[in-house]
C-alpha cells in the first residue's frame, strides 16, 4: 500500500484532542478524523507536557476532577498500544542544541517560547511528514526550518 503518514502534532492539538471539555476538541477531532491512519509521532517532551497541561486544568475554576484527567491518561495510554499514537525517543542534547540553532537563526525576528522551541528541534530528530499545531508563532517556527506544517484553528 501506499507509505504511512507521519505526523508530529504538538501540546495544543493533543490537549484539544485528548480533553473532550477543551473549547476546542471538537476542532481537533475534525481534524484527526481524515489522518486517523496515519502515524501519530509523540516525542517524550509532547507527551510530558500534555499530562502537565491536562492535569493543570483541574487547578481551573470549572476544571475537570483529577480522575477525569486519570481516565483520559489512561485513554491515551490505549492509543499507544493500539494506535495510532507512537513514541519516538530523542537525544536531549541534539535537542537542546537545535534549540540554541534556532534561536540564533530566528529569535530576533519572532517569538519562540522556549517550549515551544523544544517542539520544532525535535521535528529535526523526528523527521515527521506533517506538523501540527494552533499556536501560530510555533507554525511560523517550522515553516521557516522547513517542515510541513499545518494549523488544525
Amino acid at each position: 500500500g501506499p507509505p504511512v503518514v507521519t505526523i508530529y502534532p504538538d501540546t495544543s492539538f493533543l490537549v484539544s484532542f485528548l480533553a473532550g471539555w477543551e473549547r476546542h476538541h471538537a476542532l481537533a477531532m475534525a481534524w484527526f478524523r481524515p489522518r486517523s491512519e496515519a502515524e501519530w509521532l509523540i516525542s517524550p517532551w509532547a507527551e510530558f507536557e500534555t499530562l502537565n497541561i491536562l492535569r493543570q486544568m483541574c487547578r481551573e475554576p470549572n476544571g475537570p476532577p483529577p480522575n477525569r484527567v486519570e481516565a483520559v491518561r489512561r485513554y491515551w495510554r490505549h492509543l499507544f498500544r493500539a494506535g495510532p499514537f507512537v513514541r519516538r525517543p530523542v537525544d536531549w542534547l541534539a535537542t537542546t542544541a537545535g534549540c540554541q540553532e534556532l534561536s540564533a537563526a530566528f529569535s530576533v525576528r519572532q517569538r519562540m517560547r522556549s517550549a515551544d522551541t523544544l517542539h520544532i528541534a525535535i521535528l529535526d530528530q523526528i523527521l515527521p511528514d506533517l506538523f501540527v499545531t494552533s499556536d501560530g508563532n510555533q507554525h511560523a517556527l517550522a515553516l521557516a526550518r522547513g517542515f510541513e506544517s499545518e494549523k488544525y484553528r
